[in-house]
């Protein structure tokens, strides 16, 4: 999706997503999924989703926070208004890239200018992707010790944490190392790295302003990342799920696995915000300590669902965005 600009969902993306649904139906017993779901505790699941809401709240403080830091004033609503739109827009695009209109939100909104928007985005996103990766490695620690086998054939999930903890220097390099840019510059000749090195230097340029509030920013992420643990626990306590045999207590178990499930709806390959990988990890993942497949399928089609639900006014603040005219 382009910034600022809904395309609407492609053919390949329709036609991928459909295809995943139908695998994982084949694959699992969609009657018994269906009777999981149909059996979900309503309190808990309501409960689940006030949860996650309140992890909006934090990230909504979290962008006005950043944009102080910045030199621009915004009120609180405002910058739930456009974390909500783009929140929403994240629920039906590739990768979750949809998020990336929440700076168009806020110029609308508040006369924010882009750059110091996508500020607001990158810097938190760089601390929640350490926040996932650390949070998969400890996941990956945990299946091991269920399952010794697993832990001396699981160099393909080491690489995975690798990879992730290589794009978060990455990303660290990007925004806080002036260097990078002209190392970057040399590999101009491929296609989107102009464009990429000059959005970097735009980054770059309030990196000073950002390190300012990188304490507040940095607790704020901890701080949604331990909620969202709770989130999961009761999304898995509706559906009756209990992890059972473990060294550590439930509630932390769902706190680590959370990032290794959630982790594949960033992944930017064309699929309606990873829909069927994180399925699919789910089913890896949590059949290993002992969870039918249809159970954890229902874990993720329950947590996708609810999350959607809570980001659903978050459509009205991206319909005025989209079709406001100036």
């Amino acid at each position: 999706m382009a910034i600022g600009k809904w395309q609407g969902f492609r053919l390949p993306e329709l036609i991928l997503s459909a295809l995943v649904l139908a695998a994982m139906c084949w694959f699992v017993d969609i009657g018994r999924l269906i009777g999981i779901i149909s059996k979900t505790d309503v309190p808990l699941f309501l409960a689940a989703i006030a949860v996650y809401f309140s992890t909006t709240l934090l990230m909504s403080y979290r962008i006005r926070l950043i944009l102080a830091a910045l030199g621009e004033k915004i009120s609180f609503m405002d910058a739930l208004k456009s974390n909500m739109g783009g929140l929403f827009a994240s629920d039906f695009s590739p990768g979750r890239a949809g998020y990336f209109i929440t700076p168009v939100i806020l110029s609308r909104l508040a006369g924010i200018p882009a750059d110091k928007g996508m500020v607001t985005i990158v810097a938190p996103q760089m601390v929640e992707f350490f926040l996932k990766a650390a949070g998969a490695t400890a996941a990956i620690l945990l299946v091991a010790s269920a399952m010794p086998l697993i832990s001396q054939n699981s160099v393909f999930l080491w690489v995975g944490v690798g990879m992730m903890l290589s794009f978060c220097a990455a990303m660290w390099l990007a925004l806080f190392y002036p260097p990078f840019v002209s190392f970057a510059k040399a590999f101009s000749f491929i296609p989107l790295v102009p464009e990429a090195c000059g959005f970097v230097a735009t980054m770059q340029a309030h990196r000073q302003k950002v390190a300012s509030v990188a304490l507040p920013i940095v607790a704020i992420s901890v701080f949604v990342f331990l909620i969202k643990g709770i989130e999961c626990f009761l999304f898995a306590a509706a559906l009756g799920i209990r992890l059972e045999n473990l060294a550590v207590p439930p509630v932390m178990a769902f706190m680590v696995l959370q990032p290794l499930i959630t982790i594949f709806q960033f992944v930017p390959i064309p699929t309606i915000a990873g829909l069927g990988l994180s399925e699919g990890s789910a089913v890896v993942s949590m059949s290993l300590l002992g969870v039918a497949p249809e159970v954890a399928v229902a874990y993720v089609l329950l947590i996708r669902g609810g999350t959607m639900l809570a980001n659903s006014p978050g459509a009205f603040f991206l319909s005025r965005t989209l079709f406001w005219k100036k």
